[in-house]
């Protein structure tokens, strides 16, 4: 036996006030008599005198000793400690759907008090690991004694807003377990798992949730579908533009339906952000934001001759920006990724950023009028770049051969098109005119300017981040003309990224994010991006009921708390002692 909260042994002063009671009270009445002879009586009276003889044969007190007694022992909380095994392994999904909330209470807070109280009934000595399941296998806690130790990393638990790799810290506990033989394992999740050699206690119960699936929009429209993962309801849907509440739609929603709901939104607005109203299960997918590229895009400059061919071909990706100029206002434009020079150089060319040099007076041989037929260079570099190309078809009437770099078209054995890095940026000289060749008649043209603009104009959020969730690891470039870059996460917190490009992993929020990136002159530029909570993890209706084998149940004795006992037998004293005072025992 233990005690939970021996500080309530406070409560046992209250046996001695009773018996004092007892001793105190005046049990003796005056009477008269009419004679002295009576001896015998008088004897009677003076040991009901003495203090002590007051407790002897008295009910009604022993009922209310025991009354007290139990209520105190309540107080105290005894448990019966269990004999489970010494080595227990508990194992949390920490996925978005644990935060759904049923009577004010979460599903991970289910789990989390069931673990506390297998925890306070083991036997001293016993150890415990906690395993996280989340977007990563995570082991906050490793065969710990110390009961307070694993009280305080099982308060510490928070869901998570993406997926959980569950079957990542299975194995794990598994693996614990062939090490340490007699290892007992305690999955807690709100999903269905097959049947296995560990314990599955139920987290709640199933609830119904809408949830935001997508938002998109194109000029003056916004559509967002709305998913009804519950009875048959009206769904009212707030659509904001740049902070400002623009639309407001209520529509019909059928139990288990899909709606498409329709907004009208500013043309010109760079976030767009739906909101569900009413409140359910799970309120992170209550709210969904778009973010338009073409207001986080890319800046390519392009100056020099006209070119209608180069132009057309550069804003067929949607986040090009592109901006015409002289060669000569080239250098003073600030923040482009790219600039593309098409004819003579000019004397200063543009500093801290990328440059596709078209048909230059520089970096250049003599000029050379004989028609060829193009062929593909070799190198990694050159089948990279060549990649979906038909180099051979290229016919060239006038060109240049290029001087340095990387080969990557050939005209018969001079480089025409070449590419190379100086200063920490990367150049690309292409050594003709385009109307002096067949190229922007040839459907290869657009899948060049593409893949050059890969290489030297790269997006620097991937485009698949539009649809990205909670958890995701991104690919962040930023541009050429970026000295400093970092993310500013939903909640304000700035994690910094290598100029040279890295995997962003610091994706838990959910929320607009933005891309900051600043220039030499301390010009900023910002790109934002949004991350949602996994569309499967909206779906709550179901939840996996407590299983296990029954063997591990069996073994698993995790102790009994006592004190609803010790309420309800005094509650049953407290009964009994109002009957005896009645009968006047």
């Amino acid at each position: 036996m233990q005690w939970m909260n021996p500080a309530g042994a406070w409560a046992l002063a209250a046996l001695a006030a009773i018996l004092l009671l007892y001793i105190l009270k005046e049990r003796l009445e005056p009477t008269e008599v009419s004679s002295t002879y009576l001896w015998r009586r008088a004897m009677i009276a003076a040991q009901a005198e003495r203090p002590f003889q007051k407790l002897r044969r008295n009910l009604l007190m022993l009922l209310q000793l025991l009354t007290a007694l139990a209520l105190a022992l309540a107080l105290m909380r005894p448990m019966t400690l269990g004999g489970q095994a010494s080595e227990v392994v508990f194992v949390f999904d920490l996925s978005a759907s644990m935060q759904a909330v049923e009577d004010g209470v979460s599903r991970l807070d289910v789990a989390r008090e069931d673990a506390r109280r297998r925890v306070e009934g083991m036997p001293d000595g016993s150890r415990v690991s906690v395993l996280t399941a989340g977007t990563n296998v995570g082991q906050p806690l490793s065969r710990a004694e110390d009961r307070t130790a694993v009280l305080r990393a099982l308060d510490a638990l928070r869901a998570e807003n993406g997926s959980a790799d569950l079957d990542g810290a299975l194995s794990l506990a598994m693996a614990l377990r062939r090490e340490l033989e007699g290892t007992q394992i305690i999955v807690y999740t709100d999903q269905a798992l097959p049947a296995g050699d560990f314990l599955q206690p139920g987290v709640g119960n199933g609830a119904d949730n809408r949830a935001l699936l997508s938002l998109s929009a194109s000029g003056n429209a916004a559509i967002a579908r709305v998913a009804n993962w519950g009875e048959a309801t009206e769904v009212t849907v707030e659509c904001y533009a740049d902070g400002v509440l623009c639309d407001v739609r209520t529509v019909p929603a059928a139990a288990g339906e899909t709606v498409g709901v329709s907004f009208e939104v500013p043309e010109n607005a760079s976030c767009i952000q739906a909101r569900l109203t009413g409140g359910d299960a799970l309120a992170l997918d209550d709210t969904r934001d778009w973010i338009s590229r073409t207001q986080s895009g890319v800046t390519v400059v392009l100056a020099g001759r006209d070119n209608v061919f180069l132009e057309k071909a550069l804003t067929l990706r949607g986040d090009i920006t592109l901006v015409r100029t002289t060669a000569e206002e080239a250098a003073s434009l600030t923040g482009a990724a790219l600039t593309i020079v098409d004819g003579p150089l000019p004397e200063t060319l543009p500093a801290q950023r990328n440059l596709l040099l078209v048909d230059p007076d520089r970096e250049v041989g003599d000029s050379r009028t004989e028609s060829v037929s193009l062929a593909p260079a070799f190198g990694e570099l050159a089948e990279e770049i060549n990649q979906y190309l038909q180099v051979q078809d290229i016919q060239v009437a006038r060109w240049k051969p290029v001087n340095r770099g990387t080969p990557i078209w050939l005209a018969g054995d001079s480089p025409v098109f070449s590419l190379y890095e100086a200063d920490g940026r990367q150049i690309a000289i292409l050594g003709f005119d385009l109307h002096d060749a067949n190229l922007p008649l040839l459907k290869e043209f657009p899948i060049w300017v593409q893949r050059l603009l890969s290489f030297l104009a790269p997006e620097p959020l991937e485009a698949a981040v539009s649809d990205a969730d909670c958890g995701a690891t991104l690919e962040i470039r930023p541009q050429s003309f970026a000295q400093s870059a970092y993310v500013l996460t939903p909640s304000g917190r700035q994690v910094q990224v290598p100029l040279a490009g890295a995997s962003f992993s610091d994706t838990g929020e959910a929320g607009v994010y933005t891309l900051v990136q600043t220039d030499a002159s301390g010009q900023r530029t910002e790109l934002a991006f949004a991350l949602h909570m996994p569309a499967s993890e909206s779906d709550v209706r179901d939840v996996a009921s407590g299983s296990g084998d029954g063997a591990m149940d069996r073994a698993a004795s995790y102790g009994r708390e006592w004190t609803a006992f010790m309420i309800g037998l005094a509650l049953v004293l407290a009964l009994a002692e109002w009957g005896v005072y009645r009968r006047g025992y």
